[in-house]
This record gives C-alpha cells, structure tokens and sequence, in this order.
C-alpha cells in the first residue's frame, strides 16, 4: 500500500508529464505545417485535455483547503492571474511581430496594421475572436494555443466561485453532465473543438470535464492512491507520447479519443502522483515542469517567427530540425530571464505575505 503524500507535497512526475505533453503540441503544429494533413502526432491535440485534468488537480491540491479556510475569490485570481498572464503577454507581442515586420518591409500579403494592432489588442485584453478575424484563425490568431488559456482562467474563476458550496455530490454531477457532452463530441464537431468560433461551445464541455475530473480525482485520492502502485516517470512519459503518435482518421478513433480521455489519462495521473522519485528524475521534472507553460505559451509565434526567417535558406524537413532547439532554447531564455523575475516582482507587489503557488498552465 502506497501512504499518501501530504497536502503540501508537490507532485513532480506530473510536472514531468506535462513538459511532455506542451513538446508534443509543439512538434504537432510544426508538424501539421510542413506534412499535411495532420503531421507526423496526430493526436498531440489530445494534451491539451490532459492539462485541463492536470490543473484540476493540482489547483485543488493548492488551494481547496485554502479556499474553505478564507483565501479570497480576488486573493485566488490574483495568483492565477500572475501565473498565467506574463506569458499571455509576451506570447501575443511576438505573435505580432512577424506580421508587423513584414508590413514594415513590405512582403506581406495579409491585412496591413490596423487589424494586426486591433487583433493584439483583443488577445492582450483576452477577447476572443467568435467571428471570422482578417489576422487569421482561432479565437487568438496571433497566438493559436492561448484558446485554451481563456477557458483555463474561465474555469478557474467558475471554480473559485463555486468552491466553498461545491459538495462532492455537486462535483459528480458537474463531472457527469460535463461526460456526457463530452461523449457526444467525436460524432458532432470533434473532440478537438474550442479553438475557432465555430466550435466556441464545445470548450465548455471539454475544458469543464477535465478541470473538475482533475479536481474530483484530488478530492478523492483518499480513497484510490494508497491502491494504486507508482510508475516511473519515463514509463508514464513513453506512454502519453504513445497515445499522441496513434494515427487519427481511423475508425475506431472515436472510441481511443474518449478512452484516453475518460480512462487513459486519469490512470496516467494517478500512477503519476505515486511515481517513484530520485535525484535523476527530480532533476528532470523540475525542469520539465517549468519549461512546460513556457513552451506551451510561446512556441506557436516562435514557431511562426523563427520558420519565417529559417525557412528562407532552410527547406522541410530539415526546417522542423533547426526550428525546434531554435524555439527551446528562446523558451528556456524567457522562462529564467522574463516569467520568474516578473512574476516575483508582481508576487513582492501584491501580495501581503508569500504564498506557494503550484506550476499549472
């Protein structure tokens, strides 16, 4: 029987699995570019629904108590807000970048400024694009993946809201009714919905399912985690990018979706959160964890930007092998010299007394 850990532990091989899963996204969208359709991981959309549980979980592991012992609902969304934000921002600047620079030398065929501006605008404020966007596509054209950004602080504020009278009965019922939609996604807009206007509702499903599974399965825990026997990290790691790379487009897709969804991922987190740990690992996760929400954050207008100036003397494949260490290594600099500095100077400015806050995206 595995003991379990104290509330204040922090889940390592978590960190460690997402950091996996944001370069998955990652080598996906660059993938989709140069080998379409699809790329080369198709199913690495898939990690986004993992991070949805991840969050829950982690956020109810920092803050449920918290929140019945008195933390406030602006306290909670001051500390999402400075975990989340700095790299909203940097991630929208560089995404209109590329389009402006181009404007500025004259090789641009899209739209001039004035909606590249008014696009940066709406991301910044974190206004999403329901309707059609002359910048581009998705709810934040200049930074695709912030969508599922949005819907983490919805959810997150939806949760805060809710939290002190949100019984576990209550959270069944949201768990269950969120399912439900959920399963009825592969056979209307996709299970990969809630990036672009056309499929805005759908993320309310997808994202409330995963955060509030996430946030059931902590609740729980008492229950399952001294049953459930810790796997390494490396094995965990192998079989998340084991589902990613399964080919989409199959007939049994439908049902390998909801099974990673439903089933899959929660059994990863939960040999997750008793994986073994040594030096080694630690090590790993530590920064696996802390690149992830940079990676996740930045790496589409970094992508963007660097292709457009690489993929002038560098052609597919090799493009994606240049760009990818080109991204990290832009990714690991904003992370140590941008995210933690500013998110320690907003935290020494706003906050009364320190306040641990765990890494979610």
């Amino acid at each position: 029987m595995q003991p379990l850990k104290p509330r204040t532990q922090h889940y390592l091989a978590l960190d460690g699995l997402r950091g996996i899963a944001a370069l998955a996204v990652m080598v996906m969208h660059k993938g989709r570019w140069l080998y379409e359709p699809g790329g080369f991981i198709g199913h690495a959309w898939m990690a986004v629904d993992f991070f949805f549980l991840l969050s829950g979980f982690v956020i109810a592991a920092a803050y449920e108590e918290r929140l019945r012992g008195g933390l406030s609902v602006p306290a909670f969304l001051r500390i999402r807000m400075i975990r989340l934000y700095p790299l909203i921002l940097l991630g929208m600047l560089i995404g209109a970048a590329w389009p402006l620079l181009r404007i500025a030398a004259g090789d641009y065929l899209g739209p001039d400024a004035g909606p590249v501006l008014a696009s940066l605008l709406r991301g910044l404020l974190l206004i999403p694009a329901v309707k059609a966007d002359p910048t581009g596509w998705g709810l934040f054209p200049l930074n695709g993946p912030t969508w599922s950004l949005f819907f983490e602080l919805a959810v997150n504020i939806v949760y805060v809201l809710i939290a002190r009278r949100l019984t576990t009965p209550r959270l069944i019922g949201i768990v269950t009714v969120a399912a439900l939609a959920v399963a009825a996604m592969p056979f209307a807009a996709g299970l990969d919905a809630g990036a672009q206007g056309a499929t805005f509702w759908w993320a309310i499903p997808r994202t409330s399912f995963g955060f509030f599974a996430g946030v059931l399965l902590y609740r729980t825990r008492e229950r399952w985690a001294h049953l459930v026997p810790g796997a390494p990290v490396w094995l965990l790691s192998l079989a998340l990018v084991a589902l990613f790379v399964v080919p989409a487009d199959q007939p049994w897709t439908p049902a390998f979706e909801l099974a990673s969804v439903f089933l899959i991922f929660p059994a990863l987190l939960a040999l997750g959160v008793n994986a073994p740990s040594t030096p080694r690992t630690a090590a790993f996760c530590k920064v696996s964890g802390g690149l992830s929400y940079p990676i996740y954050a930045l790496h589409y207008p970094l992508l963007v930007l660097a292709g457009g100036i690489i993929a002038r003397r560098i052609q597919a494949p090799w493009l994606g092998l240049v760009a990818y260490p080109v991204v990290l290594g832009l990714c690991w600099l904003a992370w140590k010299t941008y995210d933690e500095p500013v998110r320690a100077w907003l935290n020494a400015r706003t906050r009364p007394a320190r306040i641990a806050e765990p890494i979610t995206t």
